[in-house]
């Protein structure tokens, strides 16, 4: 855009702030708008539904968190992943108990959780519900290990180092070492 003298009106940058905020706020009406009609559509359906519950598992920084995403978009699909305090705590899956209410309460056809911190434990899991499956994301290391420095920078390679040599208590219950092999 150009005044009646030449002079643009706003600045390439100031186009392209203004191109980010419509897209977020685009994002969030969406997610609004599609959290809105799941909502309506499960209101039309019996709680007693047969139900699936499925886990989304693997490493952090593996992609799980797109794939969890990618599935809730279904508005047959109820999901809990680390941060929803109903499910977990401490990123760490709450008991069996919690997780059958859970299911219990859902009026989806499928519940989903992402126990990323528990994924060593993906048997348990998927024994302790009928009909249950199991998602496991995999990505190549290089990219994980890529990911993770991008995301936690020097962190990471404290953490590892940590782990290696045996050292100190820096998880809230350090899930990498409960009988990892």
């Amino acid at each position: 855009m150009a005044s009646r003298r030449g002079a643009p009106l706003i600045t390439t940058r100031q186009a392209h702030l203004w191109r980010r905020l419509r897209q977020k706020t685009h994002g969030w009406y969406l997610e609004a708008w599609l959290a809105h009609r799941k909502a309506r559509y499960r209101r039309s359906l019996s709680p007693h539904l047969p139900k699936t519950v499925a886990f989304v598992v693997g490493c952090q920084r593996s992609g799980t968190d797109l794939t969890v995403k990618s599935v809730d978009r279904s508005p047959d699909v109820d999901r809990f992943d680390e941060y929803d305090r109903r499910a977990f705590a401490d990123c760490r899956i709450r008991d069996l108990h919690v997780q059958a209410e859970l299911v219990d309460r859902s009026r989806a056809r499928c519940v989903v959780f992402k126990p990323v911190c528990d994924s060593h434990r993906v048997k348990d899991l998927l024994d302790g519900h009928a009909q249950s499956r199991a998602i496991w994301v995999y990505r190549g290391y290089e990219s994980v290990a890529s990911s993770s420095v991008t995301r936690w920078g020097a962190t990471s390679a404290r953490f590892l180092r940590d782990l290696l040599g045996g050292g100190g208590d820096w998880g809230i219950r350090q899930w990498n070492r409960e009988g990892i092999t």
